[in-house]
């Protein structure tokens, strides 16, 4: 009897066990499937913010085309757009001359690092005249080929840049920790590049977010193919009357 009772009392036991176990385990399982179920919550928003930002940013562009906006204007709206989108701590946009030798800046936001190598008075700031780094990145052209800005302008597709060893010393001294870059190709045409950048501290670009930023690349060409279309007619339209 005792020996029946302890038989008893063993299986019981080990019942009880498997169905502890058994509770952990299914209480694991949940706490995943909360959590994951949240991951696919947040997951959803941000995809909804994203769909709902590029939304905005082609509907200025069509508002600013459709408005016939001054070039800055849309120059503004291409920079700040695009680093609404991708989040960046700031973006520049430069634009090839005419004779398509040379990319001058069309517009740079505040928060983004010089993206060419500044010279070692400006650099070691030692000219403390006001805006005179500010001035000089604003009008330094950049041969196409040379530097960052001027070998993207070569590339076919554009990159993610986020390791020192992607980037020169000295455009990391100056405060560039990583950036995305790439040409603005029309019709096989270089009208310019564009770069978003995030300074040190901020978390550097995701993989994911390159497709998204070709299609801003692409967009972004479009529409200043377009301006630069509709500026040709209004000049040749004013040059007709003047000559009637």
């Amino acid at each position: 009897y005792k020996r029946q009772a302890m038989k008893l009392a063993l299986i019981e036991s080990i019942i009880i066990a498997i169905m502890l176990v058994a509770v952990i385990t299914l209480g694991f399982v949940v706490f995943g499937s909360r959590r994951r179920v949240g991951q696919l919550k947040r997951s959803s928003a941000e995809i909804t913010q994203e769909e709902r930002r590029v939304f905005d940013f082609l509907h200025g562009l069509g508002a600013a085309f459709s408005e016939g906006v001054p070039a800055g204007e849309l120059h503004r709206l291409i920079v700040e757009g695009a680093e609404h989108i991708l989040k960046a701590g700031g973006g520049a946009l430069y634009l090839t001359d005419r004779t398509g030798e040379n990319l001058l800046p069309a517009f740079l936001t505040k928060g983004c690092p010089p993206l060419v190598i500044l010279p070692p008075n400006l650099a070691a700031g030692e000219d403390s005249s006001t805006g005179s780094v500010e001035s000089y990145l604003r009008l330094h052209a950049v041969p196409l080929g040379k530097g960052l800005v001027g070998e993207a302008g070569n590339w076919s597709s554009p990159r993610f840049l986020r390791r020192k060893s992607d980037l020169a010393t000295e455009l990391v001294t100056q405060g560039l920790s990583s950036l995305v870059i790439g040409p603005l190709h029309y019709r096989q045409k270089l009208l310019g590049v564009l770069a978003l950048c995030r300074g040190p501290g901020q978390d550097p670009f995701s993989d994911t977010k390159l497709e998204l930023f070709q299609a801003i690349l692409e967009q972004s060409a479009f529409a200043l193919f377009n301006q630069a279309i509709h500026l040709a007619a209004g000049e040749k339209h004013a040059l007709d009357r003047d000559l009637q």
